[in-house]
Parts: C-alpha cells; structure tokens; sequence
C-alpha cells in the first residue's frame, strides 16, 4: 500500500502539485522518502514487478464482466433482476481463477448465481450464449426475467435502426468526393462509427439468434 500511495502521488504530481505535496507529507517516514514531492525522482518502470500472469487473469476478469453487462443490455434483462448464469473455460488455470471470483464478476456484472463450467461440457439448455474469447463463453438464463418473444421483437427493431444508419454511414463514405471534401477528421469519425454500429450490430444479431433457438426449443 504505501509503495502505491508514495509512486501514485509521484505520477500525479505535475498535474496535482499542490495535493499531492500534502498527501505526500502526510506518508510515515521512510529512508528513500524526499524531503519534498518536488524534489522526489519520477517514478520508473520495475521490470521486476511485471507479473503476465496476473494481467492476463484481469485481462479476463475484465472481458467477462464486460459481455455479461452486454448480454443484459441486448436481452434488456430488467435493473432489479439477476439472472443466474455459467461461466465454461478450456484452461483448467483459468478455470480455478473464475471459481475463485464468481462473487465479483456476478456483482460488477448484475448477475445472479454464477456457475463455472469444464471447457468439455455442453452448453446449458435454454440459456443464451456470448464469446468472451476463443476459450472462454458464458452462459446466460433468461428464465423469469425476460420476455422471450417480447426481446426478440425489440432486438429486431433495433437491427432495423442500426442496418438504417450504417447503410447511411456507408452511404456517405461511398462517394466520389468523400476523401477530397471531407475533412480528416469528420471522415475519422464516421469510420469510427460505422464500426461502433457494426460491432452494435453484430452483438443483436447474437442475441436475437440466441432467444430464436430457446424459443423454438420450448
């Protein structure tokens, strides 16, 4: 804690003189402690303190937060629910660091109960799957919190909407004079878009198929 506190207020330090001159007064003595942030060396990189491992687990940590908070955004599970879900990954290192974190991930991605799964077994029935990486899915349950039927006419109007702008994007970006009338920076920004609404896309396309194949199960 106190290598974080003394190399974090050295980082901010030309951003935050004044604060970090008094929160770094306030850190316990130590015998490489400046007498002063202004005079204290700018932190540099430990090559030591590399840990690949670690990142690549947060990397992970991270991903899979991120498309279960998708995956409830494309099915518009409602706020109050928690739908239950399952976790399945190839790695069996993997999979011992998700068992150990499903508490975190279930609460930063508004899950309910999570269940991690071998990379071996089979998709859980009526459950609606997303990638998170090439040996990583996850599964969720819609039972009780959403309107199956309901959702896909949603995501259907959705797709609708984005294949309406991205057409228009598309559109635009076709034509002969872009690239010479266009600003750089305006033509950044519509390829930038464009992408969003593919990813956007691409996204919907996953849920709507998702809810057709449990709809046509039941």
């Amino acid at each position: 804690l106190y290598a974080c506190l003394d190399r974090g207020l050295r980082l901010l330090h030309p951003l935050l003189p004044f604060v970090t001159e008094e929160l770094y007064q306030r850190i316990p003595p130590a015998h490489h402690k400046s007498e002063s942030i202004c005079i204290a060396s700018y932190p540099s990189y430990v090559i030591a303190w590399d840990r690949p491992a670690v990142d690549d687990e947060m990397k992970l940590f991270m991903n899979t937060v991120k498309q279960y908070r998708s995956l409830c955004a494309h099915l518009e599970v409602p706020q109050k629910e928690r739908p239950a879900g399952f976790i399945r990954h190839k790695d069996a290192a993997c999979k011992t660091f998700l068992e150990q974190h499903t508490l975190e991930i279930a609460t930063l991605a508004k899950m309910g109960k999570l269940t991690i799964i071998g990379g071996d077994a089979h998709n859980p029935a009526g459950c609606v799957a997303d990638v998170v990486n090439d040996q990583c899915d996850i599964f969720l349950d819609p039972e009780g919190s959403v309107n199956l039927q309901q959702t896909i006419e949603k995501i259907a109007k959705k797709i609708a909407v984005s294949e309406k702008s991205l057409e228009s994007y598309l559109k635009k970006m076709a034509a002969a004079d872009y690239e010479s009338k266009v600003p750089e920076d305006v033509r950044k920004l519509n390829s930038e878009k464009t992408e969003q609404i593919q990813e956007e896309l691409k996204g919907l396309n996953t849920a709507k198929a998702n809810l057709e194949k449990i709809v046509h199960k039941l």
